[in-house]
């Protein structure tokens, strides 16, 4: 591969979590607690039974900076056995992000996160590392953080292959949209679920410097977009490591993909992000342990770029108790 780069050494002893994060855990008042769970949780390889969850997944998701240190998030697809660990250091992905902008920067050396998750089974694992190199059929990431996440508000789901389609997305190019118009604003309200890509890159603590993804779940409606294009969201509670808000928390940056099941488009965008840290008491969303902004800065969607045909399962038991942004507007709470 071009450019190859040396897997960087863990050190032993040091927290898994960096600064903002500790941060965010102590605002939380867990701080103490989840510093011990952190250690044993979080590895600095992949286990057995991880690697063979990525072996058996068409579809990961990305957290990837570009050459102006944003976030953004990305979907590779393929067959089963597209990525696999190569040992337990390190993964390989024989598939690109969809080419264009943004430009997700695949270049040695640089951070990226990756999720799977098995929606059948609501099985979801993580992995933060390097890019070893890259080529044109795909690249490795030197593993430096690997942790389970739990499967609360994940909705089931099943995937199929159309006779004669391929498992790749399509190399169709994305359209820059200037704002968020109708279809975007229908979409959004309609989600019920999106993924989030931020990175922690604060100087003086590099032994730190990551990305991060993640996969944030709820009843369609629970994600609001006001006027001015911003995205309103709640915190529901889960491992309490804090990685997203820890990494808001250090830098505010933060990045959003939306899929469409229908239509199979992608709609990905990066901006700024800010944490409304009032219980739900006070902000009034069910379930919601605090509210998210994000205010997209550039916006790209990609019609039709989901080869694969989703078919709803059910919705998280998880979130039975959590509100919608439409329960708030009519007074229901």
């Amino acid at each position: 591969m071009n450019g190859q780069a040396e897997a960087p050494e863990a050190t032993e002893g040091d927290s898994p979590f960096h600064a903002g994060e500790r941060e965010a855990q102590r605002l939380a008042g867990v701080d103490a607690r989840i510093e011990k769970v952190g250690r044993a949780a979080i590895r600095d390889h992949l286990l057995p039974q991880h690697q063979e969850f990525f072996a058996r997944q068409h579809q990961l998701l990305l957290a990837t900076i570009d050459a102006h240190a944003r976030p953004w998030v990305a979907m590779v697809a393929g067959p089963p056995g597209f990525a696999r660990a190569l040992d337990a250091r390190r993964l390989r992905v024989d598939a690109q992000p969809l080419a264009g902008a943004p430009d997700h920067a695949l270049s040695a050396g640089g951070a990226i996160a990756v999720l799977g998750i098995d929606y059948a089974s609501r099985r979801r694992n993580r992995l933060n590392g390097r890019i070893l190199g890259s080529d044109a059929s795909g690249f490795e990431i030197a593993v430096q953080q690997s942790f389970g996440n739990c499967p609360k508000y994940i909705q089931t789901r099943a995937t199929r292959l159309p006779a004669g389609a391929s498992w790749r997305l399509s190399a169709q190019a994305g359209e820059a949209l200037g704002h968020c118009d109708d279809q975007v604003r229908t979409l959004i309200a309609e989600a019920d679920h999106f993924y989030i890509a931020t990175h922690y890159d604060r100087d003086g603590d590099r032994a730190h410097h990551g990305a991060d993804v993640s996969h944030r779940g709820g009843r369609p409606g629970f994600v609001r977009v006001d006027a001015d294009d911003a995205l309103l969201f709640p915190d529901f509670a889960g491992n309490r490591f804090y990685n997203t808000l820890g990494n808001i928390l250090a830098n505010g940056k933060a990045a959003l993909l939306f899929t469409d099941f229908s239509s199979g488009s992608l709609l990905s965008m990066t901006g700024t992000a800010s944490i409304d840290w009032r219980d739900a008491s006070e902000h009034g969303f069910a379930g919601g342990e605090r509210l998210l902004r994000f205010v997209p800065q550039e916006l790209w969607r990609y019609p039709r770029a989901l080869p694969f045909e989703w078919s709803f399962g059910e919705q998280s038991p998880a979130l039975e108790a959590t509100g919608r942004w439409a329960d708030i507007d009519s007074g229901g709470g």
